[in-house]
């Protein structure tokens, strides 16, 4: 009976301790898509520069660089780019080659602090950030899961 209760002991354990977040699960902060909205498709369809610059270099100590192609959504007037994750830690200029080169800077942003560790049974919590705003060309915006660049 008590190798029972010692093995129903140790089972109470390691469930608890599972329930527990583990350290490293708060999100990094990022964001990965940026809605060209407003534009046409002959504007977007191709030949979209995005380069990443060092974050408050002001936009000049670039990182890399990749050209892009607006991919259509299901409404005409807003036209999506897909990524990689980009880190809030760079700034980002979006280039409209169509456009004579229209530049758009993204920079600016702002995050909201959060719980994301939480153990009911000890007080390990941790608290991470999720991206909550951001500006295009000095004009603030908030972040609802996609960057938005308008026309």
């Amino acid at each position: 009976m008590k190798i029972f209760n010692l093995l129903m002991l140790s089972v109470l354990i390691l469930s608890i301790n599972a329930c527990c977040s583990k350290k490293g699960t708060c999100p990094t902060v990022e964001f990965q898509s940026i809605d060209l909205v407003n534009f046409a498709a002959s504007e977007v369809s191709d030949s979209v520069e995005l380069i990443a610059y060092q974050g408050g270099s002001n936009f000049t100590q670039i990182v890399e660089s990749a050209f892009f192609k607006g991919e259509a959504t299901s409404n005409p007037s807003v036209f999506k780019i897909n990524t990689d994750p980009l880190s809030v830690n760079n700034d980002y200029e979006v280039k409209i080659t169509k456009l004579a080169g229209k530049s758009y800077k993204i920079n600016n942003y702002t995050v909201d602090k959060i719980t994301c560790g939480q153990c009911f049974m000890r007080n390990n919590n941790q608290f991470g950030y999720n991206l909550s705003g951001y500006s295009v060309n000095s004009k603030h915006q908030s972040y609802e899961g996609t960057v938005q660049i308008l026309k």
